[in-house]
């Protein structure tokens, strides 16, 4: 077997991350064993038996697959939007957008100009000026709109509508249709402004960060004619950047990011835990396993970013973590395998409890 430079230099991070992670009194031994790494940059080969995960990193995006296959790569000169059913590059002035399947062919063109949100196989565009969105079918047909004059700052999607967070404080819940069905203004703080929200996935729940001076996370139940808040916590900093809000696949718990690290709501009953992390949280990948997960957290250090992956166990146990310096990064989480992407290179990691 050749020697490969970028798999020895991965092995050698998570051999660091092994023995931290199996030092710690845990009722079980986790191992985390590097098995590939790729160059995205590597001539791609498409192939439909494969099972196509999404990747962006610095100006290219496209897929890879399971086994450590480049299926579809394209640079971008600006911006793109990829999700793992669609993928479309754009740029800032540009009056359309064009977008593409995972195998790289031709799906529709949407004949406005903006900036494209791809959530799972929705497609939106944000309007210029900020405060206006469109969602759009597969063919390229706008299927509803809303305008507005204060800028959106916050958005989110599931299959049973649409929530939209907004400068002035106000939170608005679309249905699949895109009817305005709910509004919600939470308050609380000096300040009023929505900088992350999020809906359950059968649209129960919703949960917003709010404000600033006195920053809340605010987790509400809707009832037909009204949104009854169920818990809420005061951060004791603010953030001023949009943030992750994010409820788990089954909706019973809340993540959300605050100053300092990852929190956790329990929906059911309230109880709260928040786990101290270093940077701030970038993205959020759940595993098959309940309650398991991995965080990204990112901070910048001179013309790069310091990466940590963190790994949480029953929704509340920090379990472990590694961390590598890059200017691009991202996790992608499928089954137990944890892949990591740091500039060019991908790596998959699997995780094995015994």
């Amino acid at each position: 077997m050749k020697f490969n430079p970028l798999l020895a230099g991965a092995a050698g991070v998570f051999t660091v991350l092994y023995v931290f992670v199996a030092v710690l009194p845990l009722p079980r031994e986790i191992q985390f064993e590097p098995e590939w790494t790729i160059d995205a940059s590597q001539t791609p080969e498409f192939s439909e038996s494969e099972n196509c995960i999404p990747f962006k990193t610095g100006q290219l995006a496209g897929y890879f697959s399971e086994n450590g296959k480049i299926l579809n790569a394209r640079s971008f000169a600006v911006k793109a939007a990829v999700s793992e059913f669609y993928f479309a590059p754009y740029g800032l002035s540009d009056d359309s957008v064009e977008i593409f399947s995972p195998d790289g062919s031709f799906v529709c063109r949407i004949d406005s100009s903006g900036f494209p949100f791809i959530d799972e196989n929705r497609i939106f565009m944000f309007l210029p000026g900020g405060s206006s969105f469109a969602r759009y079918s597969s063919q390229g047909k706008k299927l509803w709109a809303y305008e507005g004059f204060v800028p959106v700052t916050a958005f989110s999607s599931a299959d049973c509508g649409t929530v939209a967070g907004f400068a002035d404080g106000k939170v608005l819940l679309f249905d699949e249709s895109g009817n305005l069905s709910q509004e919600f203004v939470p308050g609380g703080s000096k300040y009023s402004v929505i900088l992350g929200a999020d809906l359950s996935p059968d649209g129960n729940y919703l949960a917003c960060i709010s404000g600033l001076e006195k920053q809340r996370i605010v987790l509400a139940k809707r009832e037909k004619e009204h949104i009854v808040i169920t818990f809420y916590k005061y951060m004791e900093k603010d953030q001023t950047r949009q943030a992750l809000v994010k409820f788990s696949r089954d909706g019973d718990w809340l993540y959300y990011a605050f100053a300092g690290g990852l929190g956790i709501v329990n929906c059911v009953d309230g109880r709260c835990t928040e786990l101290k992390m270093d940077g701030w949280v970038s993205s959020l990948m759940e595993t098959d396993i309940p309650g398991t997960f991995f965080v990204l957290t990112r901070e910048k250090s001179r013309d790069k970013f310091v990466n940590r992956v963190y790994f949480v166990e029953n929704y509340m146990g920090l379990s472990g973590s590694f961390d590598f310096t890059s200017r691009s990064a991202f996790i992608y989480a499928k089954g137990s395998d944890l892949f990591v992407g740091r500039d060019s290179r991908i790596s998959k990691i699997k995780l094995r409890m015994n």
